[in-house]
Parts: structure tokens; C-alpha cells; sequence
């Protein structure tokens, strides 16, 4: 059975300590949200303040959102095969500054457990 699924991705913001933030130049920064097979959602910072001197506050404050339809299976299937991947590139850079594999936790756990006869 399909199922009609809506996905926001919103990133608010990100902390860099200063070691990190020098790695950037003082770029402009992208967050690029990657979620099982979809496009990268990507979001500009925009705007940025010291924190104090060893840290640096980036705002982003933006998002996309994703309406799609799967059977719920094949949804539990992917979430638990592919890692949710969240990069932070300057912008028009290719290499990451720094990034995260991790899988989903929370209520994707509680749907998987209630289909745990398919996984």
C-alpha cells in the first residue's frame, strides 16, 4: 500500500569551533542535506556572529520540502539501508569541510519495529 509522505529538511543553524572555522577562508557556506535517493537539498548560511572567540555561530534558517509517495516497506527498507549524509562545502567547493553519516533515530525506530518482519 502507498503511502503520501511529506519530508522537510530545515537546517537553523551550525556551531564551528575556531580550528574548524578557519578550514573555511571565511567562505560563504552550504549545508547539503542528503536523504535516501532524493537530490541534495542545499541551503546558503545567512548570516554569521562570534559566539565568542572559540566559537562561531553560521545561521541558515531555510529548507525544502519534499512531497512523495512509496509503499511504507520500501520506505522503512531505505531508511534503514541508507544513512542520512549532511555536509557543510564552502560554496561552488566539492570537498567538505566537515559531514555526518548517521541513520535515523526516533520515530523511524517505532516504524521499524512495527515492520520488522520485513527487514
Amino acid at each position: 500500500m502507498f503511502g503520501l509522505y511529506l519530508l522537510d529538511v530545515y537546517v537553523a543553524q551550525l556551531t564551528l569551533n575556531k580550528e574548524t572555522y578557519a578550514d573555511t577562508g571565511g567562505s560563504t557556506l552550504v549545508a547539503k542535506v542528503y536523504f535516501v535517493n532524493f537530490p541534495a537539498t542545499e541551503v546558503i548560511e545567512r548570516s554569521r556572529f562570534v559566539k565568542d572567540e572559540k566559537i562561531y555561530v553560521f545561521e541558515f534558517k531555510s529548507g525544502q520540502s519534499f512531497h512523495f509517495s512509496m509503499t511504507c516497506e520500501e520506505l522503512v527498507k531505505k531508511m534503514k539501508r541508507v544513512p542520512l549524509k549532511i555536509g557543510v562545502f564552502r560554496v561552488d567547493d566539492n570537498f567538505p569541510i566537515c559531514y555526518i553519516f548517521t541513520h535515523l533515530s526516533g520515530c523511524a525506530c517505532d516504524l521499524v519495529r512495527n515492520y520488522s518482519s520485513i527487514i
